[in-house]
C-alpha cells in the first residue's frame, strides 16, 4: 500500500545566470537605485515550466504541487550585474535558475531516477554553453568566474539544446524522460512579445525584452560545479516521535569534504568540492541533539493521557516540535530566518494542534490546557538550552572537526544564542527561552478547536488570512516563517484519513539526505539518499523495493564511507 507521503526537490543550478535585454539595443534589465533587483525582474513568477503542462495547472491556474510533471524554473539569488556588450555599458538585474520538482509520491522510483537522469542533462547542456563556439553568442567583456569575458545566449536556444538531450536519452525501466522537457514560461514569452504588464513589476508594454542566459561552469574545472539542493518531504506526525532516532539519522551527518576552518580533508571526495561551512555541521549537529532531548523532556514531563491511541503520539510529537524548535534563537544567517533550521518546519504548531482535535475530539480538552502549563514548558526550555542537556542527553559530540566546543554561538549563524562555550558544566549561564516562545506556545495550545477551527487558517498572509498559521506575527508568532515561500497546513491522510502529515524542507547542500539529489555527485550517494528517505517515510519493505528497483542504475558503493575521524558530524 502506498505511503500516500510525497516529496520534492529545489536545485539550485549555480553555473547558470539568466538576465533580460532588450531587443532593439545593447541594453539590459535595468535595477532602480535603492531597488532590490528580485522586484524589478520577474521574481518568483516561473521562467521555465514542463513543455507537457497537463496536470501542472490547478484551480484558478495555480500550480499543482503534488503531481508527478517534472521540472519548472525559477529565478534565485537576484543579483545587480554590470554589462558590456559592443562597446555599450549598463547596469542590469541577473539571478541564477531554481529547478523544481513536483511533490511527487516517495515510492515512484521511476520518476526519482528520472529527475536524476535529466537533472545530469540539464548540467551537460551548462557545459556545451560554456565551451562556447554556439551560434547567437553576445559577447560581454565584464568577465565572469571561469572566463575573461562571458557569451550571453538565448534563453530559447538553451532550452531547445536541453529538450534535445533529453529526447535523445535511450529507453529504460522506469524512465519518464517526455515530461522533463520545458519550454518557456507566459510571463518570459510576454515580456519578448511585448504585452508583459504586472503590477508586481511594472508595465513593459511595448518593449520587448529577450531572455539570454549565460554559464560558468568550467567543463575541465569541477571546482566551480555545485548544485544546492533542498528536500521537501512530508512526514507523518505519529512517526516523528515514535521514530524520532530513524527521522534524525536521516539528515543529522553532513558529508564534509573539506571544512571552512583550514581546509581539512575529511571524507573522500565524491564530486562534492565546494567547501562545506563549518556552522552547518555545529548548527546540524545542535539541532538533532536539542530533538532528542526534547523528546526525553517529553517522555518525563507530559503524562499525556491515553484519551485514544492514534492520539497519544501526535500530541507528544507536537509538543516534543514546539520545545526543540522553540529552542532555537533564530538569526538572518545569509539573508532569512529560515536558515537557522538545518530541518525547516514548514507547517504551523497550531495547526496541528488543530488537526489532532479535529481528528480527535476527546483530545481537545487536553490540547487547550496546554496554554496554561506555559511555565512548565518554560522549565522545559532552561533545561533545553543548558549544554550540559545537549551534551548528556541530547548526544552532541564533544568534539569537533577543529578539535575544539562545537560553537554554541557564531555570528556567521548561531542556533541557541548566548550559550559560551565555556559555559559546560555551568549553568548559570543558560539564557531564558527566545523572545517569542511564549507566544508561539500559548498561540499553539489556544482555541480555536472544531468545529470551527479550520476557518482560523485561511490561505495567504495577514490580514487576509494566517497561512495555515505559519505567520511571524500575531496571533502565531512562528519566527522561522520569515522568508519561506512554501508551506502546508496539517492534513489529513491515508484510506480512512486517520493520519496528519507535515512538511520539513532540509536545507544544507551538504546534508547526507540532501547530497544524493545533487547531478553533479557520484550515483551511489543517490542511492542512499533517496533510500533511507523511502524508508523514513514508507517504511521497510518500501525501502527494500525501491532499493532493488534502483539498484541496476545506481548501485550502492559501500566501500566509500564518510571517515571523520573525530566523531559524528
Amino acid at each position: 500500500m502506498a505511503s500516500g507521503l510525497r516529496f520534492g526537490l529545489e536545485l539550485e543550478m549555480w553555473g547558470i545566470t539568466m538576465t533580460f535585454k532588450r531587443r532593439d539595443a545593447d541594453v539590459f534589465w535595468t535595477v532602480p537605485a535603492g531597488t532590490d533587483t528580485q522586484n524589478t525582474m520577474i521574481g518568483h513568477n516561473p521562467i521555465l515550466i514542463p513543455l507537457d503542462d497537463a496536470g501542472y495547472f490547478g484551480a484558478g491556474n495555480s500550480i499543482n504541487w503534488e503531481s508527478d510533471w517534472g521540472f519548472r524554473a525559477v529565478g534565485d539569488r537576484f543579483a545587480p550585474a554590470a554589462f558590456n556588450v559592443a562597446g555599450v555599458q549598463s547596469q542590469g538585474g541577473s539571478c541564477v535558475l531554481e529547478l523544481a520538482t513536483a511533490a511527487n509520491a516517495v515510492e515512484d522510483w521511476g520518476y526519482w531516477t528520472s529527475v536524476r537522469l535529466c537533472s545530469q542533462k540539464f548540467t551537460e547542456t551548462l557545459d556545451d554553453f560554456t565551451r562556447g563556439g554556439l551560434p547567437n553568442a553576445l559577447i560581454d567583456l565584464t568577465g565572469n568566474l571561469a572566463s575573461p569575458q562571458r557569451r550571453w545566449y538565448p534563453m530559447q536556444d538553451f532550452v531547445a539544446a536541453y529538450n534535445a538531450k533529453v529526447q535523445g536519452l535511450p529507453a529504460r525501466d522506469g524512465l519518464e524522460k517526455t515530461r522533463f522537457e520545458m519550454k518557456v514560461s507566459a510571463s518570459i514569452t510576454a515580456l519578448a512579445g511585448g504585452t508583459y504588464n504586472d503590477p508586481d513589476y511594472g508595465d513593459q508594454t511595448g518593449v520587448h525584452w529577450d531572455a539570454y542566459i549565460t554559464t560558468w561552469t568550467d567543463p575541465n574545472n569541477t571546482s566551480n560545479k555545485w548544485c544546492d539542493v533542498q528536500v521537501n518531504y512530508q512526514m507523518d506526525l505519529k512517526n516523528l516521535f515514535d521514530n524520532t532516532d530513524l527521522w534524525i539519522n536521516s539528515w543529522a551527518s553532513s558529508w564534509a569534504y573539506k571544512l571552512n576552518v583550514g581546509g581539512n580533508v575529511l571524507d573522500p571526495d565524491i564530486g562534492n568540492t565546494r567547501v562545506t561551512a563549518d556552522i552547518e555541521v555545529y548548527k546540524t549537529q545542535t539541532y538533532a541533539a536539542l530533538w532528542r532531548a526534547a523528546r526525553v523532556q517529553v517522555l518525563g514531563t507530559w503524562n499525556v493521557p491515553d484519551v485514544a491511541a492514534q492520539a497519544k503520539s501526535m500530541i507528544q510529537a507536537l509538543v516534543m516540535y514546539v520545545l526543540a524548535v522553540g529552542a532555537i534563537t533564530s538569526v538572518a544567517a545569509g539573508s532569512t530566518n529560515k536558515n537557522s533550521y538545518p530541518q525547516l518546519p514548514k507547517t504551523s504548531p497550531a495547526s496541528i494542534a488543530s488537526q489532532i482535535a479535529a481528528l480527535v475530539p476527546a483530545a481537545a480538552p487536553y490540547l487547550n490546557n496546554q496554554a496554561a502549563a506555559l511555565q512548565t514548558a518554560r522549565y522545559a526550555m532552561t533545561i533545553l538550552r543548558d549544554p550540559n542537556t545537549l551534551l548528556k542527553t541530547g548526544g552532541l559530540p564533544a568534539g569537533s572537526p577543529m578539535k575544539t566546543m562545537p560553537l554554541y554561538s557564531n555570528e556567521s549563524g548561531r542556533m541557541v544564542a548566548n550559550i559560551p562555550t565555556g559555559s559546560i558544566g555551568n549553568s548559570k549561564h543558560v539564557p531564558p527561552p527566545p523572545a517569542n516562545f511564549d507566544n508561539m506556545w500559548t498561540a499553539t495550545f489556544t482555541p480555536p478547536v472544531p468545529p470551527n477551527a479550520l476557518a482560523a487558517y485561511a490561505r495567504g498572509p495577514p490580514p487576509t488570512g494566517n497561512n495555515f498559521g505559519f505567520t511571524t506575527q500575531n496571533p502565531f508568532f512562528v519566527d522561522w516563517a520569515d522568508g519561506v515561500n512554501t508551506s502546508l497546513q496539517a492534513t489529513l491522510y491515508g484510506p480512512a484519513h486517520d493520519k496528519i502529515k507535515m512538511l520539513f524542507e532540509s536545507r544544507y547542500g551538504t546534508d547526507v539526505l540532501n547530497l544524493g539529489f545533487n547531478p553533479y555527485i557520484q550515483d551511489f550517494m543517490f542511492n542512499r539518499s533517496y533510500v533511507s528517505l523511502v524508508k523514513l517515510m514508507a517504511g521497510d519493505a518500501a525501502a527494500t523495493s525501491a532499493k532493488a528497483s534502483i539498484q541496476r542504475y545506481y548501485p550502492d558503493n559501500p566501500a566509500i564511507k564518510q571517515n571523520f575521524k573525530d566523531g559524528p558530524h
